[in-house]
């Protein structure tokens, strides 16, 4: 005598089962070969220590920003949307005070050096942090009696006599 399917699993969950009798609402079931999900405890209940969370502050790259180019006359409005640009990117204290991690300095000269002409990159690549590229950039488009707050001091050459001062 062959037996029918049914017959067959059911047989083979009965041996599966190893005789267990299926809990009630459950008669008309398959019963599944596979091994029974173990549930873990969670952490707090296990009766282990404290949780410890870590915390990782990540910012997108800069790489996506559009800074405008600096010309010879555009400084003031260049200026202008630089520091917004820097400030949307946490980097403008790092002009204005300094550095204070090791990430941000590079970063904001890497900005810098991509909103100027070619002939400036050399120029400002060689200063030593990203607020003295910003004060030369400053010196350089507005000249020293004008580039208000800076801390270099102009040196500026004697002035020639002119014909009206000769004549005096």
């Amino acid at each position: 005598m062959s037996k029918t399917p049914s017959a067959k699993l059911k047989a083979a969950a009965e041996a599966h089962g190893r005789g267990k009798s299926k809990p009630p609402g459950t008669q008309g079931r398959r019963t599944s070969l596979s091994p029974a999900l173990r549930r873990g405890r969670s952490p707090s209940r296990r009766g282990g220590g404290e949780m410890v969370v870590r915390e990782r502050v990540v910012r997108e790259s800069t790489g996506s920003a559009q800074y405008p180019t600096l010309t010879r006359s555009n400084y003031p409005e260049w200026a202008m949307v630089m520091r917004v640009q820097l400030q949307a990117q946490h980097l403008w204290d790092v002009i204005q005070y300094g550095a204070d991690e090791e990430d941000d300095d590079p970063a904001a000269l890497a900005a810098l050096l991509r909103a100027v002409p070619p002939e400036l990159v050399r120029t400002l690549a060689m200063k030593d942090c990203a607020k003295r590229a910003w004060e030369t950039l400053k010196t350089m488009r507005l000249g020293c009696e004008r580039a208000a707050g800076s801390s270099k001091i102009c040196v500026s050459a004697p002035a020639s006599r002119s014909r009206n001062s000769r004549s005096a």
